[in-house]
């Protein structure tokens, strides 16, 4: 039973690590969409902010990182 738990915990850990969650508010500074994007790591945000914005975009404030989320807050060009 407690190595079920555990491997359940593990899996449940893993899949949430993968997930990348993206908020998105109509309008930024220059009238452009902008998302806030939480995942696991930087290369995975960074890979979601490309995605999202094809054409390139622009950070809002900085980076925000802990133990186990990376932010970022973007406005597409």
């Amino acid at each position: 039973m407690k190595k079920a738990l555990l491997l359940i915990a593990a899996l449940a850990s893993a899949w949430l690590a993968g997930c990348a969650s993206v908020d998105t508010a109509e309008f930024g500074p220059n009238g452009k969409p902008v998302h806030h994007i939480e995942t696991g790591n930087a290369a995975k945000t960074y890979d979601e902010a490309h995605d999202l914005c094809p054409k390139g975009y622009g950070l809002i404030g900085n980076p925000h990182e802990t133990d186990d989320v990376y932010a970022i807050t973007i406005e597409c060009k």
